[in-house]
């Protein structure tokens, strides 16, 4: 009862956004509506900020945007493989951290529902104040909404997560590869995780030199299709108890990464919490790109935008509790940071799963690793000349750190933690405050729900401090004291 109490605390106030503000558009709240532009105009779709946005471009910069406007359905897909990814497989270590009993899951999917629906509008929220800036993305509102001066927050905020989800992707080739190839005989140097994080890195350089990388654009769909395939394999192994006591594997796998249960028990919600808090911001992370799905919507309107948002965070949730849940009953406190790595080299499901989810990243790891290029260009445009030479020495240093940091989990908490946080509660909650006031202090009168929502955004953007901060320092904690 109290998880269920807890859910609905903290989707009700989420849900009733959602619900106001087509209103808003429709100027029943006068202060908002007065700031939707009159008449749209034909936009390029901008992912993050200029200098990122031609990542999956054309091999002609310059080339005429295509007027080719997506369907409902194909918004949903699209959003759905924005935010999907690796990252949901550093979940059930999350879920470990409060404790190593199946109940501590109803309090762990209850967050990761409840922080699901704020994601959900803060998603909204982020397309909503673009278009009331007539803006084209999160950059370019910051600066018309808040100020030029401190608009180099925004691609120094890509610029971190982007590299954070580079290192994270060599960590993860890593764990992934060396498992496929003991699976396939190698024994000694070759069968470690550093070797197979060179070899893919060695591979990685020359993607990383193009100019153009439209061609890799099918990996993120290799990626979604990876992302059901495990999850459907993890059902399957826990429906088979294929690796409890007695399993077809339990006796395949080190005694580090057996089952464990009853050990510790359920720890105290907080501050255990905090890495899966942190953790789960990854699993929603596709703010970035709300306006590119916006204005590429065919027949778009905010009523539709927060329907398609709806049922794409819905199914996200669905597919991120089901595979959560999935990964931590069948290892529980023995959870690895990946949790991929507990099943046996043996397991044939577990090697395609890890050759599937590898390959994926693998081609997504240069569209990555572009986007953060482009944005710390955009911070520092001389850079920009020594192209070459810089891609080599960033390439290098995430390799470096790959080969450092062994554990994925610490990366996808902190990250999702630091980085996650200022992108999805305080980004938007900010643009929406500042948009707003700039109307009032013009003379609107601001409704009611006007107010109500300001308040909403204060207290969201509060959230996104308390929880980078804590989230951070414990991520940090858990992982190396």
């Amino acid at each position: 009862m109290r998880t269920l109490l807890l859910c609905c605390a903290v989707l009700s106030p989420s849900a009733l956004a959602l619900v106001l503000q087509p209103a808003l558009h429709r100027g029943r709240l006068p202060v908002l509506a007065k700031l939707q532009p009159l008449q749209e105009t034909p936009r390029r779709s901008f992912v993050t900020c200029a200098a990122a946005a031609a990542t999956l471009g054309d091999d002609d910069a310059g080339a005429a945007p295509s007027d080719e406007a997506s369907s409902f359905t194909s918004t949903v897909f699209n959003t759905c493989k924005a935010a999907l990814g690796s990252g949901v497989l550093a979940l059930p270590a999350g879920v470990k951290m409060m404790g190593d009993v199946p109940a501590v899951l109803w309090p762990a999917n209850a967050l990761i529902v409840g922080l699901g629906a704020i994601s959900a509008y803060a998603f909204s929220l982020t397309a909503r104040m673009c278009v009331a800036n007539d803006a084209e993305s999160l950059g370019e509102a910051w600066k018309k909404a808040i100020g030029e001066k401190s608009a180099w927050i925004v691609p120094a905020a890509l610029a971190a997560l982007t590299v954070g989800t580079c290192a994270a992707y060599a960590i993860i080739l890593g764990d992934t590869f060396s498992s496929v190839a003991i699976t396939a005989g190698a024994r000694g140097v070759l069968a470690t995780r550093h070797a197979s994080i060179l070899a893919c890195a060695a591979a990685l350089l020359p993607l990383c030199m193009l100019k153009s990388l439209a061609a890799l654009a099918p990996s993120s769909i290799v990626g979604v299709f990876g992302v059901v395939f495990t999850g459907g394999f993890l059902g399957l192994r826990l429906k088979q108890g294929a690796y409890a006591v007695g399993g077809a594997f339990h006796s395949s796998v080190a005694p580090a990464l057996r089952p464990a249960f009853g050990t510790v028990g359920a720890k105290p919600l907080f501050p255990s919490s905090l890495v899966l808090i942190s953790m789960v911001a990854t699993a929603y992370m596709a703010h970035f790109s709300a306006p590119q799905f916006y204005y590429g919507m065919k027949d778009k309107s905010i009523a539709k935008f927060n329907r398609m948002t709806a049922i794409s965070f819905a199914l996200i949730a669905a597919v991120t509790v089901a595979m959560t849940t999935a990964g931590f009953l069948t290892f529980g406190g023995a959870t690895s940071g990946l949790v991929l790595n507990n099943y046996a080299t043996a397991d044939l499901g577990a090697t395609l799963a890890r050759l599937l989810m590898g390959f994926a990243i693998f081609g997504a790891y240069p569209i990555c690793f572009a986007a953060a290029r482009d944005a710390i260009f955009e911070l520092k445009p001389a850079w920009a000349k020594a192209r070459g030479r810089f891609t080599r020495v960033m390439h290098l240093l995430i390799t470096a750190a790959g080969l450092c940091i062994s554990d994925v989990g610490f990366v996808v908490s902190f990250v999702g933690g630091v980085l996650g946080s200022a992108i999805i509660y305080i980004f938007p909650a900010l643009l929406l405050l500042a948009t707003t006031k700039a109307r009032a202090d013009a003379g609107a009168v601001p409704p009611l729900s006007t107010k109500l929502e300001r308040w909403g955004c204060r207290a969201m953007a509060a959230l996104g401090v308390v929880l980078a901060v804590l989230g951070g320092a414990t991520s940090i904690s858990a992982a190396f004291f």
